[in-house]
């Protein structure tokens, strides 16, 4: 009897071990009759066979963990649970590949060319753009300065006075070269054309008074004194005598300021200064007019062969 029960015993622990090696496709809920029989089947032999109670502690405490088992794995409600396994906490390692710096790519930033201006010849710098504008000073050949502003004719440029440092005036652009962009400077507004000054040209002036008579045999000089009383200077002299008494008259001009002093002294001066006084006797007669109605008319002019400015003035009187 006990030689069957260890033979049953080995055959049923190889069927069960054979089981277990897949108890996951065992279904153990009542829907499997081969697999609820297999287990009821063992339950029984291990009971039969299970040491009586005054079996050695070690091995009832082995047969009681094994039929537990066996016990709770099979019936009807059962589940296998098996029991978790630990699973050990990995921490990741970030390992941050580095990324090499971007060179900035520059970024040029236009510089704004300033406009400047030469000129080929020298050119006038003028209070305004254009002739009526007083001149107050120049840009020379070689000389730069900075263009400012234009006027709206765009024939005139506005800069800084090469000749006086603040200030500001107008260059003719027909002689000059400009270097830079100009679309962008301002145009200003001439001032108003200036109203010319009129001033008062001096009138010649002189004074005359009759001064002597010289004779020499055949040939009578009629001296006068001359005063300038004007501004300017005189070069020639013109001169008519009209005898009244016996109708008949003669003249003279000349460059220059004549003097016959006596019969054998004569004197001669190119310019009557203003406030200077001179002695002239340039017409020559070929008779004594002593007693004679005279009527003498003369011309001074501040330029050669009577033109420029003149001045004449008339006597009469008796020699």
């Amino acid at each position: 009897m006990r030689r069957w029960q260890r033979t049953s015993l080995l055959l049923f622990a190889l069927l069960f071990a054979g089981y277990a090696c897949d108890l996951s496709s065992l279904d153990l809920t009542g829907q499997n009759p081969m697999a609820t029989s297999l287990a009821q089947t063992l339950a029984v032999i291990l009971t039969a066979s299970a040491p009586p109670a005054t079996s050695t502690p070690g091995a009832a405490s082995a047969t009681s963990s094994i039929t537990s088992t066996a016990t709770a794995t099979v019936g009807p409600s059962a589940t296998l649970d098996p029991s978790p396994t630990s699973i050990p906490s990995l921490t990741p390692t970030v390992t941050l590949t580095p990324y090499s710096t971007p060179t900035p790519v520059p970024v040029f930033t236009p510089t704004a060319i300033v406009p400047l201006i030469t000129v080929s010849v020298p050119t006038n710098c003028r209070a305004g753009p254009g002739l009526p504008y007083d001149m107050v000073g120049a840009l020379l050949v070689g000389e730069k300065a900075q263009v400012l502003a234009v006027d709206p004719t765009r024939m005139f440029w506005y800069i800084p006075n090469p000749d006086s440092p603040g200030d500001y005036c107008w260059v003719w652009g027909q002689y000059a070269t400009i270097t830079g962009g100009t679309c962008l400077l301002p145009v200003y507004t001439p001032p108003p054309t200036p109203t010319p000054t009129i001033t008062a040209t001096p009138a010649p002036g002189f004074d005359v008074s009759f001064e002597g008579l010289v004779g020499c045999a055949s040939s009578w000089w009629l001296q006068f004194r001359i005063k300038n009383t004007g501004f300017i200077a005189f070069t020639s002299i013109g001169m008519t005598i009209k005898d009244t008494t016996t109708d008949t008259s003669a003249s003279d001009i000349s460059d220059e300021f004549f003097d016959q002093s006596d019969c054998s002294t004569s004197t001669s001066r190119s310019q009557l200064l203003p406030g200077k006084s001179v002695t002239v006797s340039p017409v020559e007669l070929g008779y004594d007019p002593g007693g004679h109605k005279l009527k003498v008319s003369i011309t001074l002019c501040s330029e050669s062969d009577q033109n420029g400015l003149c001045s004449t003035e008339t006597i009469t009187f008796k020699p």
